[in-house]
């Protein structure tokens, strides 16, 4: 491979020798040090993507060609993987979660400002990725994946860990009143994800916490919760932001479980 490609990586997850796991910065480095867009766009059926994908899997030491991927629309759907050979069509499939116990099956999901959130139960070795924007945040996305979790493999609350990437922070997204109203029959202390913002009638919204929150509802404890330090938008230098960018690029969020030594 003669380009270089970059990864922001959670500590928790690094820590776990079993377990791959990568969030692209919005640029990779060609062979003579220049830096041009990753995933400029995302048409998944153009040969730039195809490439792109190939450097990224291959960057994270991952063997397969294939990234399983989901048709995501901003709802609460988990897709549940058990067969290594899902249909053709599976990437087309409407979710906005993915979980999986096959090994060497790597898993991905995109964004541009709202949260990828990566579980993993280490005792069981199962894993999920989460697309959690706006509308799927305040439907609880995340819990409701830990329940799948849950139902579908037993995991329990005690032995997961659950990593929030880069997203758009509370400094940043801003919402009117409207947006507010699915996070106030949801969220028993709303009040505590909204700040006012200097704008009339808007409030700035805390994405990250919400899904914290949530997961804490499920069981987890704040100290098998980690935060990534960074707002898209503020560090749009580094990650694409959908506020800022507008239709443009992508983050994808990498993770797979290894086979055991």
């Amino acid at each position: 491979m003669n380009v270089s490609v970059d990864f922001k990586k959670l500590k928790m997850f690094e820590a776990c020798n079993e377990l791959v796991h990568g969030f692209t910065i919005r640029t990779y480095q060609d062979y003579n040090s220049k830096r041009h867009a990753l995933f400029p766009g995302l048409n998944k059926g153009d040969e730039t993507y195809r490439l792109h994908s190939a450097w990224v899997l291959k960057a994270l030491s991952i063997d397969s060609k294939n990234l399983f991927t989901v048709n995501q629309v901003h709802g609460d759907t988990v897709c549940v993987v058990k067969n290594r050979k899902p249909k053709n069509d599976a990437h087309l499939q409407k979710a906005d979660a993915i979980v999986t116990h096959l090994e060497e099956f790597p898993l991905g999901i995109w964004t541009a400002d709202c949260v990828p959130v990566l579980i993993y139960d280490k005792r069981l070795r199962v894993l999920g990725l989460v697309h959690a924007g706006r509308r799927g945040t305040e439907i609880n996305i995340v819990r409701k994946t830990l329940q799948t979790l849950n139902k579908e493999f037993g995991c329990l609350a005690k032995d997961i860990a659950l990593g929030l990437g880069p997203a758009i922070g509370k400094c940043c997204y801003e919402v009117d009143e409207p947006c507010l109203t699915g996070f106030k029959r949801s969220y028993p202390y709303w009040e505590s994800l909204v700040s006012p913002s200097p704008s009339h009638g808007r409030f700035y919204l805390d994405l990250l916490n919400a899904n914290a929150i949530d997961a804490v509802s499920f069981g987890l404890q704040e100290n098998q919760i980690e935060r990534m330090p960074y707002c898209t938008s503020c560090d749009n230098n580094m990650f694409y932001s959908y506020r800022r960018d507008g239709n443009a690029g992508r983050i994808l969020t990498v993770a797979m479980i290894r086979k055991k030594a």
